[in-house]
């Protein structure tokens, strides 16, 4: 039984990829469905995606499974796929943004010839554009044989090996654990697709790869892509290049300037007859090629390794002035390969080894590389500042303040410094639950739903008479309810402290942190204080609240209730007629205009034996 209840309690949308809880993900995959073909109905027919196909599972499998499923037909059938590097996107935009910059050459038809739409690069940039594909495969070996993995002994190979696994149907990668449930789908679609065409287009089932029983997953994936290649992707018959489909092919052919008549040549023949802009040479070059090309293998297998740094991937010498600078780029790589194996190698080095290569913006919460945070915080910080300044004056926040560390901090304190500040400054919070979301249009939708808003509507308003009864009534219901499962959860002695909050509450502003950021917030929430009480004038400023005092051994729900009962008393406002407490002064004054408390004739409220008459 114990096993059940660790799976999962979300099902996941095998069109969009997200999660929904069991009771609703019904309801949602007919909106999903609905969604979908409205957005495909809006793009051009050739660019319109079919439905995904539901996952087919078998009749007693798990939740779990049921989730791989439909996660391996959402990045098969919904996902863009770059032809380059096979990375996987939610979007064809997203994906033509990354092959801008994609360096891969592999699984999309020699990508490195190609710009980031898929043009052809002219000759004067094919070179360049090779050599830098070349320079990133050479960095790529370097890697698996540097230092760090040199001295893990066999183990250390095995780890740098590839963790996914290649798909011999359409070429993609998948993990270990749902490349079967893939396979079914793929080539389910594969036989449907080719049903389409005419009986003369149509292609067999490409054949699995036979690999020997100890083969190694990068073995069987070399076996994969080889298989692929060679029954699913199509050929040029002039370049012999290769294509991932017909289409693709065809486009390429418009503007290929091989001899389109000729069987695709062999691999051997292609390099020697073809010179590197993809161009036949005339048959009085071919043979001094063909010879340059073997003079040029037989150096590379004599000097090993280092002489590909001082000639270009098309065996020509490069320029002096280049080849300085591709000499320096060779070093610079190998010195830093070298201290990251050094680093690598310390015994005291593994604690650093595990933390966050990734620093977190303080403004909008996301991650980036140590080298980009600095250009992307000057843009995010402008992106904030135009996106208030379209904001009515009353609705503007403030840009959030930079988090304050100490000078050796980790990246790992200073990411959850930022995230404190992220959520404190730039997050939505609900007044009834606590929870944090965004924006206020999240939020605003989250609170028609909200069942621990009080005796107050969604939106924040006061509810009428009539309905603040029932609210009323519903609410000692709700409590005993509560109760009943504490008393419940206390029944075993270590059940009990399981059942308790995992957050923290802070005392200045009674929202909910994990325990390893509260007192990073806690800093950055006085001083947020102080700043916006000394921009108030003298006599409506107030003191720092105190921190509530509770015992030493006190449970952390006996922290919780002294902390939000200090911010109650010392922070909230509270109204003069009904008693009810309020954010702020100026949310309370809002809700005086239709208070239903006791109201004296003139105007005055009244509380209990001393009249407080506010409204003079």
């Amino acid at each position: 039984g114990a096993a059940k209840r660790a799976g999962p309690r979300t099902v996941v949308c095998y069109i969009c990829g997200r999660e929904f809880g069991k009771s609703s993900i019904e309801i949602h995959e007919k909106q999903c469905v609905k969604k979908f073909e409205d957005a495909e109905a809006q793009k051009p027919p050739r660019e319109r995606k079919p439905l995904p196909t539901r996952p087919e599972v078998r009749e007693g499998a798990t939740r779990e499974e049921r989730n791989e499923a439909a996660k391996a037909v959402h990045e098969a059938e919904v996902m863009a796929h770059c032809p380059g590097c096979g990375r996987t996107f939610k979007d064809e935009a997203t994906m033509h943004r990354h092959q801008k910059s994609c360096s891969s050459g592999g699984g999309g038809g020699h990508a490195s010839s190609f710009g980031g739409g898929g043009r052809r690069l002219p000759p004067e940039m094919e070179a360049a554009a090779e050599a830098k594909a070349k320079e990133f495969e050479a960095m790529l070996a370097k890697e698996g044989k540097g230092p760090g993995a040199a001295g893990g002994g066999g183990g250390a190979a095995k780890r740098t090996g590839p963790r996914t696994v290649v798909c011999y149907v359409c070429g993609r990668e998948f993990g270990k654990s749902s490349i079967d449930i893939h396979e079914k789908q793929c080539i389910k679609k594969f036989e449907d697709a080719e049903a389409q065409k005419p009986p003369g287009q149509r292609k067999p089932l490409p054949t699995r790869p036979e690999v020997g029983e100890g083969a190694t997953r990068e073995e069987w994936n070399e076996a994969a892509k080889a298989v692929h290649e060679a029954e699913v992707m199509a050929h040029c018959p002039g370049c012999g290049r290769s294509f991932k489909d017909e289409a693709t092919m065809q486009r390429h052919q418009k503007s290929c300037t091989g001899d389109s008549h000729r069987p695709p040549p062999s691999a051997g023949r292609s390099e020697g007859r073809t010179s590197s802009g993809g161009r036949q040479l005339p048959p009085e070059m071919e043979a001094a090629a063909e010879a340059k090309r073997k003079e040029f293998e037989s150096m590379i297998a004599k000097e090993g390794s280092g002489g590909g740094a001082r000639r270009s991937t098309g065996g020509r010498q490069l320029p002096p002035e280049m080849e300085a600078a591709a000499e320096a780029k060779r070093k610079e790589f190998e010195d830093m390969i070298a201290k990251e194996g050094r680093g690598s190698s310390a015994g005291g080095g593994g604690a650093r080894r595990t933390g966050p290569r990734t620093v977190v913006c303080y403004v909008c919460g996301r991650e980036f590389g140590r080298s980009s945070i600095e250009i992307h915080e000057k843009q995010c910080i402008k992106k904030w500042e135009d996106a208030e300044e379209q904001k009515p004056p009353h609705e503007r926040k403030p840009l959030p303040q930079r988090p304050e560390v100490d000078e050796g901090a980790t990246r790992e304190e200073r990411n959850e410094a930022a995230k404190a500040v992220h959520e404190a400054q730039v997050m939505a919070h609900c007044q009834g639950c606590g929870r944090t979301f965004k924006d206020e249009d999240t939020l605003r939708k989250h609170a028609k739903s909200c069942k621990d808003s009080g005796g107050l509507s969604s939106s924040g308003r006061h509810l009428p008479p009539e309905m603040e009864a029932a609210a009323e009534a519903k609410r000692p219901e709700f409590e005993a309810q509560m109760a009943a499962e504490r008393s419940g959860s206390a029944g075993g002695g270590a059940g009990g402290r399981r059942a308790g909050p995992r957050t923290v509450v802070c005392y200045i502003c009674g929202r909910e942190f994990g325990k390893s950021s509260i007192e990073i917030h806690e800093k950055q929430c006085a001083k947020k204080w102080e700043d916006a009480e000394a921009s108030k004038p003298p006599h409506e400023r107030k003191p720092l609240p105190h921190r509530p005092e509770v015992g030493e051994g006190a449970t952390r729900e006996e922290r919780n209730e002294a902390a939000r009962a200090a911010h109650e008393a010392q922070v909230m406002v509270p109204c003069p007629g009904c008693g009810r407490r309020f954010k702020d002064a100026e949310t309370m004054a809002r809700h005086k205009k239709g208070c239903h408390g006791t109201q004296a004739s003139s105007g005055s409220f009244h509380e209990g034996p001393d009249e407080d008459v506010l409204d003079r």
